[in-house]
């Protein structure tokens, strides 16, 4: 929902690099890969798109809530199936 929340601010056209950037931050394997990575994409916006960045760091508990599970169950967590 948080790429549904980005496109609404930012219009389709210009939240397609933006939502990319963002999916970076679920590609990576580990817990603290994502927490790195989700610091640099919070770091790339904030000049460029501070608003998004505020987004980002007001939900990173909700966000980054996955990485307690273990890793195996994280896709389906990402998902909308129920585990």
């Amino acid at each position: 929902h948080f790429a549904r929340n980005v496109t609404q601010h930012l219009g389709s056209a210009h939240s397609k690099p933006v939502n990319a950037l963002i999916s970076t931050i679920f590609a990576q394997t580990s817990p603290q890969a994502v927490t790195a990575q989700y610091k640099q994409v919070i770091d790339s916006l904030q000049s460029w798109l501070p608003a998004i960045a505020q987004m980002l760091i007001d939900a990173e508990p909700d966000l980054t809530a996955f990485t307690a599970m273990p890793r195996e169950h994280w896709q389906k967590i990402w998902s909308n199936n129920p585990i």
